[in-house]
């Protein structure tokens, strides 16, 4: 009998790493899809606070909200808003993996 109780200990902790990676791994991908959800988001509040002249920055840090956001760039050459946003509320091995980036072209008239 203590012979099973000894077995099932072992096989036990032999599977806690493995959980515990699958678990930091679902933490990571959902962490860069939020990532990704919100750049998108501020990007296309950066895009149009550029189209009505109010500083897209500003409003693509808004957009962010809670996401620590990186960089806003608005370039008038290619006409497109760049926004970059990581969590900052994650570890930092698991922030980097939920940095995303998003870029919208900006049409029609551009000052």
């Amino acid at each position: 009998m203590s012979d099973d109780r000894g077995q099932a200990l072992v096989e036990t902790l032999w599977l806690v790493p493995f959980a515990v990676g699958a678990m930091l791994s679902l933490v990571g991908i959902g962490g860069a899809l939020v990532a990704e959800s919100v750049a998108d988001g501020a990007a296309e509040a950066a895009a149009i606070a550029e189209l009505q002249g109010r500083d897209s920055a500003a409003a693509a840090r808004q957009a962010a909200g809670g996401i620590g956001l990186i960089s806003v760039a608005v370039t008038s050459r290619h006409r497109e808003v760049r926004v970059e946003v990581s969590s900052g509320k994650l570890p930092a091995q698991l922030a980097q993996l939920a940095r995303a980036r998003s870029a919208i072209q900006l049409g029609g008239a551009y000052r």
